[in-house]
């Protein structure tokens, strides 16, 4: 006959491992801020667009653990920014894929010495950077 009660309290290791799991949470989300920092100080789109789909992921599974801390002002601050990032990396890419078509139209253009569709090619070009520069300021 047993005579121990079993105990409605959780053992101290299993408060251990979920406050471990925790800490491990936070430290990767702050790993990958700060990749996205440098995602975005490098203008690198392709790695910047799957480090935000990354952050959200941990950010999900963070929000559904039960012993989690409740989001804070700084992770919905970074929420919004991953946001943005999703709404914004097509239309870098768009802007990136229309620059390299002036480049080629630019090329023909000498190659055939045909000043003036290299000035018109020249004037798109610019104005797409433009349009880069403004995209990369929004995020």
């Amino acid at each position: 006959m047993p005579t121990d009660l079993p105990s409605r309290y959780k053992s101290p290791r299993s408060r251990g491992a979920t406050a471990l799991r925790t800490a491990v949470v936070g430290l990767r989300l702050r790993l990958l801020g700060w990749r996205i920092e440098k995602a975005l100080e490098d203008r690198d789109h392709a790695r910047l667009l799957r480090l935000t789909a990354a952050w959200d992921d941990l950010r999900r599974d963070r929000a559904a653990d039960p012993a989690s801390d409740p989001s804070r002002a700084r992770d919905r601050r970074w929420d919004m920014a991953c946001e943005r990032v999703r709404r914004a990396v097509p239309k870098i890419e768009r802007e990136e894929r229309r620059l390299a078509w002036v480049v080629e139209r630019m090329g023909r253009a000498r190659a055939a010495r045909d000043e003036r569709a290299y000035e018109r090619s020249c004037l798109l070009g610019r104005a797409a950077q433009e349009r880069l520069i403004q995209l990369w300021g929004q995020i």
